[in-house]
């Protein structure tokens, strides 16, 4: 079974995850010119997206935390070299569906925090958080948030209570 295909910016490369019955899930990705696939980590992600310059991916998906606890974070695997170099980018942030922004070093992305989802931003250079959409209605629920090719705009998937599934088209800023 394969899901979450996503090609990166120059369209060299493509990632998607692999499931199989008898192994844990697969994050493979693909030279589009010679064909040639490589396992970059053995996660089940929630959205996958590469670097504007294709070098590497950033994703979500389950890990420790503390001691006790699974949240979703975000992680990011450097492509060059011979070895993929897996890296925690965050840590008990409850974050997933992480999208890199077309030019800059920052990567948008949902988090949970009683029973509230916000909009965040993670940037790469600082390695601090933010939020960028903070005043929302209780039971808010976003998802897959996505950049505009310019990066000047993003869209996502919303539900409100007694409202239903919307997308929205909002301001990067």
């Amino acid at each position: 079974n394969f899901y979450l295909p996503t090609f990166s910016k120059d369209g060299k490369k493509l990632a998607y995850v692999r499931l199989n019955p008898r192994r844990s899930p697969r994050i493979i990705v693909r030279d589009l010119d010679s064909g040639k696939e490589r396992v970059i980590a053995e996660k089940a992600p929630s959205q996958l997206s590469f670097s504007p310059d294709g070098e590497s991916l950033v994703f979500s998906t389950l890990g420790r935390h503390e001691r006790y606890y699974f949240y979703y974070d975000l992680y990011r695997v450097d492509l060059a070299g011979k070895k993929p170099k897996l890296k925690r980018l965050t840590r008990g942030a409850r974050a997933r569906d992480p999208d890199w922004h077309p030019t800059e070093s920052k990567i948008i992305f949902v988090a949970s925090q009683q029973g509230t989802d916000q909009i965040k931003i993670y940037d790469l250079e600082s390695k601090k958080t933010h939020t960028l959409v903070s005043r929302v209605k209780p039971y808010t629920q976003f998802a897959h948030p996505r950049y505009s090719p310019d990066g000047s705009k993003f869209v996502v998937v919303r539900w409100l209570p007694k409202e239903g599934w919307h997308l929205v088209v909002a301001d990067a800023n």
